[in-house]
């Protein structure tokens, strides 16, 4: 599967993604079935920025479920690199497909690993802010993002407004 997906046949990839799934039992080798849940969620992620009409959202879909299904196996105890991975390859589908509640949670699900990640950060918090009015979520986001970067001024800016919006207006003149 990995030669086709890297030559960019991506529906050769699939095939052989699913043709591995006959031979590899989640019980037996849980970590090996996740990596291909994981290639199989690539693949139809790719597909689906690829084409056209109702296949993108069938794609999407199926690579958010193969997502999920390796998120069974790689889990933020026992696999945080590989749970946070996942966690980043669904939120870009969830953007693809418009989900933007989910696209939001799995960014922060990504912070959680990798707390430097500046697109999940940004994103997720635009999102809580500017899409679904979580003040409280983007808030806390940006004030956890300022802690391990006191010297961005664009998340300096972006915090004395959420300070706004979250009805903290002594601080946001302050700020």
């Amino acid at each position: 599967g990995d030669a086709h997906y890297n030559n960019y046949t991506f529906d050769q990839a699939l095939q052989a993604y699913q043709r591995a799934l006959r031979y590899v039992a989640k019980q037996q080798t849980p970590q090996l079935w996740a990596a291909i849940m994981f290639d199989i969620g690539k693949t139809h992620t790719e597909l689906g920025n690829r084409t056209t009409g109702l296949d993108i959202h069938r794609h999407l879909t199926a690579a958010v479920q193969a997502y999920n299904q390796a998120l069974e196996v790689y889990t933020h105890e026992t696999l945080p690199q590989q749970w946070a991975q996942t966690h980043d390859n669904l939120a870009k589908a969830y953007v693809a497909l418009e989900d933007w509640p989910n696209t939001a949670a799995s960014y922060a699900n990504v912070l959680q690993v990798y707390p430097d990640a500046e697109k999940a950060y940004r994103t997720a918090s635009g999102i809580y802010h500017e899409v679904l009015f979580q003040f409280s979520e983007a808030f806390a986001l940006n004030r956890h993002w300022l802690e391990r970067h006191p010297d961005d001024l664009s998340a300096l800016s972006d915090f004395a407004e959420k300070h706004f919006t979250t009805s903290r207006f002594a601080e946001c003149a302050q700020r």
